[in-house]
């Protein structure tokens, strides 16, 4: 029976993670010590709804069956100035790591340092950008080939591909070997 409930809890698990992401992470001070029994909201950007875990004694902290989409994370504890993070995207099936450096603040506190979640340098292949990225990415005329500055593939030179009988380009290619969009 026990072997039965433990594989119906092994494969709702499994479902589940299909569906939803998680969000997990540690708080620590500027020293590196963990600042336990923080307060982290997590809350969908979309839909304004918010979810609230309270961190571990070691800092840890994970919030799981979280729905697809972009969200703010807001971490704080008294005594320190709290940090609030735009922009972090939870895909399902996976787990994003948000740590944070609380910085001590004596009460009261009268400001939230807001920074944009950075997962440190930019989508590689078959990962994902942040609409927030997207919209920070220094290309205001939308032109596709600029975009291939950005990639970490790329040494910078794209060319279009123009057929004959159009007036716009089918696509556009890298001069690096094996790299196209």
């Amino acid at each position: 029976m026990l072997a039965c409930w433990a594989a119906c809890g092994a494969s709702l698990a499994r479902a589940q993670s299909l569906t939803a992401g998680a969000v997990a992470g540690t708080v620590r001070d500027p020293a590196g010590s963990a600042v336990g029994a923080a307060l982290i909201t997590l809350t969908n950007v979309a839909s304004g709804l918010s979810r609230t875990a309270t961190g571990t004694p070691g800092g840890r902290y994970r919030l799981s069956l979280v729905p697809p989409g972009e969200y703010q994370v807001l971490v704080e504890h008294l005594g320190y100035r709290p940090v609030r993070l735009l922009g972090v995207l939870v895909r399902s099936g996976t787990s994003v790591d948000v740590s944070v450096t609380l910085t001590p603040a004596p009460p009261p506190v009268t400001r939230v340092d807001t920074v944009p979640f950075a997962t440190g340098g930019g989508a590689g292949f078959g990962e994902w950008f942040s609409p927030i990225a997207v919209r920070l990415l220094p290309d205001a005329a939308g032109d596709i080939t600029d975009l291939g500055r950005l990639s970490a593939i790329s040494d910078g030179r794209w060319e279009a591909v123009w057929p004959r009988s159009s007036a716009a380009p089918t696509a556009i290619r890298t001069t690096c070997p094996g790299a196209t969009i």
